[in-house]
C-alpha cells in the first residue's frame, strides 16, 4: 500500500485551507482526534475510496502506546464512516528522513510537499494536524507546521492556533498505473 496525503486541508470533507479545529476538545490526548476527525470526508462524499483499517492502534512519537510521561495508556482510535484518516509522525519520519519532536526549524524542507497549502505558501492557510499524541504532555499532539517547516506541537484543544485537519488515504499500489 500507499499512503497518499490530499493537498488541501478540509472542512466536512470539503477543501478548506482557512478554518481551524481542535484535535480533541477535551484536552486530553490519549483519546485520539475525536473532535477533529469528523471534518474528513465521508463514505458518501469519496465513494470509491476506503481505508485499509478504520480502527487504529494510536502511537505516540516514540512509537510507544503511552503519553503524559506514561501516565495515560492510548488505545486504538476508530475513524467511524470515514474514507480517510490523518497521517502519524511515523509516517513522516520516513518519508522525510527525520526524527520528529525535535523543533529542528526546517526539517521538513526535504518535503515541501507536506507543507503545500500551508503558512508556508500562503500566510492565511493553516497547519494541520497529525494522528500521533505527544509522549510528555497528554494536552499536546504533533501537526505539520509550515511556517517553521517542522513537525511541532499544539494543544489538543486549542483551534485558534491554525491547526486543521488533512485526509491521508492508504491505496493498494497494484492499482496505481506508474
Amino acid at each position: 500500500y500507499a499512503t497518499l496525503i490530499y493537498y488541501n486541508n478540509v472542512k466536512a470533507g470539503e477543501p478548506n485551507n482557512l478554518t481551524t479545529f481542535v484535535y480533541d476538545s477535551s484536552n486530553e490526548n490519549w483519546h485520539g482526534p475525536v473532535t477533529g476527525y469528523v471534518e474528513l470526508p465521508s463514505t458518501s462524499q469519496w465513494s470509491k475510496v476506503t481505508l485499509l483499517q478504520d480502527t487504529r492502534q494510536l502511537l505516540n512519537e516514540k512509537g510507544e502506546t503511552t503519553t503524559g510521561k506514561g501516565s495515560h495508556i492510548l488505545g486504538t482510535f476508530t475513524y467511524t464512516d470515514k474514507v480517510a484518516r490523518l497521517l502519524t509522525v511515523q509516517e513522516v519520519n520516513k518519508a522525510c528522513g527525520i526524527t520528529a519532536g525535535t523543533g529542528k526549524i526546517g526539517e521538513l524542507d526535504t518535503c515541501e510537499y507536506l507543507l503545500e497549502n500551508t503558512w508556508y505558501s500562503n500566510p492565511v492557510f493553516k497547519d494541520w494536524w497529525l494522528e500521533s499524541p505527544c509522549s510528555l504532555w497528554p494536552w499536546n499532539a504533533y501537526v505539520i507546521h509550515g511556517y517553521e517547516r517542522l513537525v511541532g506541537l499544539f494543544e489538543v484543544e486549542r483551534s485558534a492556533l491554525m491547526v486543521t485537519i488533512r485526509p491521508a488515504i492508504d491505496v493498494s499500489k497494484l492499482e496505481i498505473n506508474y
